[in-house]
């Protein structure tokens, strides 16, 4: 397992927009593009269940939390990522991006 902190950032909302909202640190988690298990613990030590998007090319990790609902922008957070689900992916469409992340959940 490798834990990466940092202050929760704002993406480009694509996600959100299909139902998955994620949170972004400015960090990654592996050498390639890829999607891993993983859990976010908050500030005060809630911990939560995760799918996370390590994005080499805009440096950044992101991650949907799965039981959670609510605005961590500015927040400290720790995503800690575990195994690899699968490599990352370009999607033409948001119907093919959307039906990854729900694969990926």
């Amino acid at each position: 397992m490798r834990s990466f902190t940092g202050v929760v950032q704002m993406g480009s909302r694509r996600a959100t927009k299909l139902g998955y909202p994620t949170i972004n640190l400015a960090a990654h988690a592996g050498e390639a593009n890829a999607v891993y298990v993983a859990r976010v613990v908050l500030k005060d030590g809630q911990s939560h269940r995760a799918a996370a998007f390590s994005d080499v090319t805009r440096g950044i990790l992101e991650a949907h939390i799965l039981d959670f609902k609510g605005d961590l922008y500015g927040e400290l957070a720790t995503i800690e990522v575990y195994e690899k689900i699968r490599d990352g992916k370009k999607f033409t469409t948001d119907a093919e991006l959307k039906s990854a992340i729900e694969a990926d959940v």
